[in-house]
């Protein structure tokens, strides 16, 4: 979806801005930009950094995820983390993220995922995209 709203906005850019095809590029670049200048100020995972046996931060990063929740709800979340965290006690290594994974659990919603992306590319919504405006400057 927010695939095609971008085609979309990149289309209704193009065509208010026929002339000036520097603004419609410009506009694109500015929102990248923007969005890669802001990424390093995003909250870390309160579980990767109880992972990494660092609670505070964690702590603190689950209190900005969580908004206007208050203290105490958030605090039991914590603690629910901290304490799933420890019953698992194992520590985190390739292998076990490999073993993780083959479970059936883990591969198949990671194979129903990649058969969509695969259909999705194969089914010419790429074509769609590159000739689109050839498609309805055609049409009329």
């Amino acid at each position: 979806v927010m695939m095609g709203i971008g085609i979309f906005t990149v289309y209704l850019l193009a065509d208010l801005f026929q002339d000036q095809w520097t603004i419609a590029a410009g506009v694109g670049m500015v929102v990248s930009v923007v969005s890669m200048l802001f990424t390093p100020f995003l909250p870390e995972s309160p579980m990767w950094l109880l992972a990494r046996n660092e609670q505070e931060r964690a702590k603190e990063s689950l209190l900005v995820l969580r908004g206007a929740m208050s203290a105490n709800t958030v605090e039991a979340e914590f603690k629910q983390m901290a304490d799933h965290l420890a019953t698992k006690n194992i520590k985190i290594t390739w292998a076990n993220t490999f073993q993780e994974m083959c479970k059936p659990e883990a591969y198949k919603p990671l194979i129903i995922m990649n058969m969509f992306f695969l259909f999705q590319q194969l089914s010419g919504v790429t074509v769609v995209i590159v000739y689109g405006v050839k498609f309805a400057k055609d049409a009329e």
